[in-house]
């Protein structure tokens, strides 16, 4: 994604499962114990009660304050990078990653930018979610999907959900 066509994307603030693009859909989870710096964030395919619901907010009111994400099981436990990686800590919020989402024209799907132009880097699955420099990995794209939305999906019918990009791919 070129900075030229890139831009900011509104999300709505709320509830979502929060998965990787590439071939399979991978959702983000957390995993125990928690370590090092908290419970690391990882990858696992949708498969049976593998997904996890979590919490976009604005960390302000103006209309381009970034985001924080967070835990909907734990609220007090945001996103947080450490050593290149995600982690879920109870750290007060200052210390949470804020993250903006990016998005090209005609691409439903959005980047996850971390400050200092770093991006969230969907790993394979069961590995820990990494944030890498712009422009180092292909796949950095990520699907955001309200609880209605993907229970609906998974029920087979179609969802009207809040207006987050859906899980498409483009082609």
């Amino acid at each position: 994604m070129s900075e030229l066509s890139a831009h900011p994307r509104p999300v709505r603030e709320g509830r979502y499962e929060l998965h990787a693009t590439f071939g399979i859909g991978i959702w983000v989870l957390t995993a125990a114990p928690a370590v090092d710096h908290g419970a690391p964030l990882v990858t696992a395919p949708p498969q049976g009660p593998a997904h996890q619901e979590w919490i976009v907010r604005r960390t302000g009111q103006a209309p381009d304050s970034p985001y924080v994400i967070l835990s909907a099981a734990r609220p007090n436990a945001g996103a947080v990078t450490a050593d290149d990686k995600l982690w879920a800590n109870g750290l007060p919020l200052v210390q949470w990653t804020k993250v903006t989402f990016l998005s090209e024209i005609g691409n439903p799907l959005v980047k996850i930018q971390s400050e200092g132009n770093r991006f969230w880097l969907p790993p394979a699955p069961y590995k820990q979610v990494q944030v890498i420099k712009d422009g180092q990995q292909r796949y950095e794209y990520w699907g955001c999907d309200t609880r209605a939305r993907s229970a609906r999906s998974r029920e087979g019918a179609p969802g009207k959900g809040a207006p987050a990009p859906p899980t498409r791919r483009r082609r």
